[in-house]
Order: C-alpha cells, then sequence, then structure tokens
C-alpha cells in the first residue's frame, strides 16, 4: 500500500503524494500521477488515492476524473460530488470482479476548501473500502463497501492532518511535528520541507518493505481563492520530465489526465533537493543553490 499525505491549517491544504502503483495486485513503478486538482463552483480541492491503480483495462487515475466529472455534472459543486463520487466507486470496484480482497483495496482522499459561507473552509473527505469512517483513528479493515470519513476546520480544530494508505511508518513524533507547523501557520515551503523528509525517511525504511516511492509530488491549494494552485515534483534521481497533477473543472466542464513536460535539450531538468552548498546532483560541478537550486 502506497502513502499520502493531507495537511491542512487556514491558510493551505497541501498532499503529498508517492507515485508507486498497484497493478493486477502488483507494485510497480510508474510515473502516472494519482493527484489531482478540483475546481468548483463552491471551492477548490486536491485529490489523490492510493491502493487499486489498475486492474485490466481499469486505469483508476484517469477514472477517477471521468467519475468526478460525472458526479458534479448536476450542481456543479465539490461538496455535493463526493457523495456521488462513493456510489460510482462502489459500483466500479464491484464490475471489476477481482477475487483477492487485498487486491480491491482503494481509498481516495480530497482536501481543500469550501467558500460558500463567505470565507474559506477547509474540508477532508476519504472514501475507502479499507480505512475506517474515522480519519484520525487507523482502523483498516477487509476490503468491503466504501464509507465515507469527513472532518472540517472549526474552532476547536484548526488543524487537519491525516495520512491515507500504508501509515503504519509515519511515527506519532513525525505527525506531531507536522502538527506544530501547522499550528504556527509556518509558510508552505516549511510544511512540505518537513513532509518531504517524512516520506524519503519511510520510503527507506525497512518496513515499507518497498512500497513507497523516492518519487512523489506535492500540490498546495491557497485557502485565499485568489491565490493561485501550486505543485511541484519530487525526485530521487535528476529526470528530463516534469509530471503535473491532472485536473478537473466542474465549472466548464473540462478535464485534464496525466499532464507532464519533457525538456528536449541536454541534461537534467529536475534534480533531488538537496543542501544549498553542496555539489549539484545534475553532474554540472557547480553547487546546488548556483545550479538546479536557484
Amino acid at each position: 500500500m502506497t502513502l499520502n499525505l493531507f495537511l491542512v491549517n487556514s491558510d493551505q491544504a497541501i498532499v503529498l503524494s508517492d507515485r508507486r502503483l498497484i497493478e493486477n495486485g502488483r507494485l510497480v513503478n510508474s510515473e502516472a500521477t494519482k493527484v489531482a486538482t478540483i475546481v468548483g463552483l463552491d471551492g477548490r480541492s486536491v485529490m489523490a488515492f492510493t491502493g487499486l491503480a489498475r486492474y485490466g483495462a481499469f486505469d483508476a487515475s484517469r477514472w477517477l476524473l471521468e467519475a468526478v466529472g460525472e458526479a458534479g455534472r448536476a450542481d456543479r459543486l465539490i461538496s455535493s460530488a463526493v457523495g456521488r463520487l462513493r456510489e460510482a466507486l462502489e459500483a466500479k470496484v464491484d464490475s471489476l470482479g477481482i477475487t483477492k480482497a487485498d487486491d480491491r483495496r482503494l481509498s481516495v482522499t480530497i482536501a481543500g476548501y469550501l467558500y460558500s459561507s463567505g470565507v474559506p473552509v477547509a474540508h477532508v473527505w476519504r472514501l475507502s473500502n479499507f480505512e475506517g469512517d474515522r480519519l484520525d483513528v487507523s482502523e483498516p479493515r477487509a476490503a468491503g463497501e466504501f464509507v465515507l470519513a469527513a472532518a472540517r476546520q472549526t474552532e476547536s480544530r484548526a488543524v487537519l492532518a491525516y495520512p491515507s494508505g500504508f501509515d503504519a511508518a509515519f511515527t506519532a513524533e513525525e505527525q506531531k511535528a507536522v502538527v506544530a507547523l501547522l499550528q504556527e501557520r509556518r509558510p508552505p515551503a516549511a510544511i512540505v520541507g518537513k513532509a518531504s523528509e517524512v516520506m524519503r525517511r519511510i520510503a527507506s525504511d525497512q518496513s515499507s518493505r518497498g512500497w513507497i516511492g523516492t518519487d512523489y509530488t506535492s500540490a498546495i491549494v491557497p485557502g485565499d481563492p485568489a491565490q493561485r494552485i501550486s505543485v511541484d515534483f519530487h525526485v530521487g534521481a535528476p529526470t528530463r520530465t516534469v509530471y503535473m497533477p491532472s485536473m478537473v473543472n466542474l465549472e466548464t466542464g473540462i478535464l485534464m489526465a496525466d499532464p507532464k513536460v519533457t525538456q528536449v535539450s541536454e541534461g537534467p531538468w529536475v534534480v533531488p533537493k538537496i543542501g544549498r552548498n553542496r555539489p549539484c546532483s545534475c553532474g554540472s560541478g557547480q553547487k546546488y543553490k548556483r545550479c538546479h537550486g536557484r
């Protein structure tokens, strides 16, 4: 089972999603993204999934885009599309005829802001057939019906921080450190930086059994609707191709699946983030801060 981290406060909703996929019951390396941004009349969110990614002709990444688009077609609202998406997930996974329960496991989490009250209110929804109906409690269960677990930001709950998928390696100390940054309303770069340390540590931990990859995507949805959604592609080795999140715009009905940008000139475009004074991993011989770290 792969891993997603959802980190939300009043300023931004952040997701980090590793890029390893499960295909026909086997763990595979793939460059297909598991993250998508969603824009509706009532708000903006980012969606990520873990678990069943491909089975036969089924591709969860592409199917989810179409399912969210269809679920939001009636009123173009994220808030009402979530319930319809649960029904669609139930029907689709049942139709695949997967006999092994572990191969059916799938969780889809959506985090972001609703603006219908006039002020941004953070929400997190998780639709899962193996994780429980409480976001704050790890209660894995045998794959069965999809249940909805939800949380919203309130005065007494200013921070929402939840893992999804392989969360056993996400220690209480690490979660406490990330939550502290959210509570202090630190800049998003600081929060993503700490969460990235967690992702890399888990990827190298023997308990993850190689299920968590070193390449992952981060996406940041600002609470302020006037600010743009930002994304970043984190890599374990230099690459010339950047894989961006998919997109669902319920307002316009436009879907965009698995966008990527490839640099055609020589040399890598993206390299692993390292100390600013260390030699850049692209092989240029320059310090990182004067090369890909600029």
